[in-house]
């Protein structure tokens, strides 16, 4: 009740303050009174000749308040006299250099509020989401925003948000003819897939990236293609052919100087070792990795470097030195709120609390890497 009384109170009083500006200003008055009569003249109905005169009176009263502005460079009187004879092109004009002006300002607290989403980025998703969440509101066509909220809902474990925002920005790729927006959609949406485990999905998408990268020479969206795809051998076993894609991506990464880059090829190249047993090769790639995120001040590469050099000791039977690495990572996650990372590192803690014998330690684990994966639908979510 009290929401809609404020709400149709507002409204009254906006009506009343047109019709004061417009009663007190001669011109303004006869202007109205000539637009009212043609619109009274229509053959429509009563109420929508009521909405059409209201918002007439809000239009002359908004000309009517130019005047005092010390920039304005038009003459709003003479606009009013050509309201009275049916010449709208001046009035038109003036609104239409305020509607310039209101879209500069728009354009501006867009950008504040992608600065803010920025600030947050890396240490509190909730807030970065909100933030870029109203500056996509404010500015619909800035790609970036939209591609660094697709990233926030994958962190997040939303990832039909997620696919939707990269489907917006493929889509501004498409009207703006960049084919380059288009190539880092398909690689994000990629993404999403490989966390739901549509591995054929997924590398449709990274090949599609790949495909349009190549034909634009543009290395950088080459290296993180190979990358991807890279991922998706690798988890289907092909470990030569995922091999073959981290090298690639890391000759290109170093040519460039990404550091980034460079760590998550690194990872990635560790875990082939890893899974091909050897292990000390697998930990000097990880250490790599993780030196670097910790210059970068990466917080998800460091969570996911740690998990990796845990799964090593663990390999080794170093449990304690093991159970240390994944609750780093996990300790990162949490505050990232990157759901996918702790459903790993739950897991991973469990394993460790059953091999010590601690068995209720590691079901409450498992229940919690459970519970995750279910909400996020992967099929073979757990321990990594």
């Amino acid at each position: 009740m009290s929401n809609t009384f404020n709400q149709q109170g507002q409204n009254v009083t906006n009506q009343y303050n047109a019709e004061t500006i417009v009663f007190n200003d001669e011109l303004a008055s006869i202007a109205f009174n000539a637009m009212k009569a043609q619109i009274e003249a229509l053959t429509i109905s009563d109420q929508e000749k009521q909405s059409t005169i209201k918002s007439q009176q809000e239009t002359i009263a908004a000309l009517v308040q130019q005047k005092g502005r010390r920039d304005n460079t038009f003459d709003v009187d003479e606009a009013l006299r050509d309201i009275a004879q049916n010449d709208l092109s001046k009035a038109d004009a003036i609104l239409a250099s305020v509607i310039d002006e209101d879209e500069l300002a728009i354009a501006e607290t867009a950008k504040r509020y992608i600065q803010r989403g920025a600030l947050w980025f890396a240490t509190d998703t909730d807030k970065a989401i909100s933030f870029y969440h109203r500056a996509v509101q404010l500015a619909p066509s800035n790609a970036e925003s939209w591609n660094k909220l697709g990233h926030l809902y994958h962190r997040h474990g939303r990832l039909e948000d997620a696919k939707k925002a990269y489907n917006t920005v493929k889509q501004i790729g498409i009207d703006e003819n960049d084919q380059g927006l288009q190539a880092m959609a398909y690689g994000n949406i990629g993404l999403i897939y490989q966390t739901q485990g549509k591995l054929y999905d997924a590398l449709s998408m990274h090949h599609k990236a790949l495909e349009i990268d190549e034909t634009l020479g543009r290395q950088e969206g080459m290296a993180n293609q190979y990358g991807n795809i890279g991922n998706v051998y690798e988890i289907q076993g092909k470990l030569d052919d995922a091999l073959s894609m981290y090298q690639k991506s890391l000759e290109i990464e170093k040519s460039l100087g990404r550091q980034e880059g460079m760590a998550s090829d690194y990872c990635n190249i560790g875990i082939i070792y890893q899974t091909q047993g050897k292990l000390d090769d697998a930990l000097s790639m990880y250490q790599k990795s993780l030196e670097i995120e910790k210059s970068l001040g990466r917080q998800e590469g460091m969570a996911s470097d740690y998990c990796n050099i845990g799964n090593v000791y663990q390999i080794q039977g170093k449990l304690d030195d093991a159970l240390l690495m994944h609750q780093n990572s996990s300790e990162i996650d949490e505050a990232l709120g990157h759901q996918e990372g702790m459903a790993n590192q739950y897991g991973n803690i469990g394993i460790i609390y059953k091999t010590q014998g601690k068995l209720d330690d590691a079901l409450s684990m498992y229940q919690k890497s459970l519970e995750i994966n279910e909400a996020l639908g992967r099929q073979g979510g757990g321990g990594t």
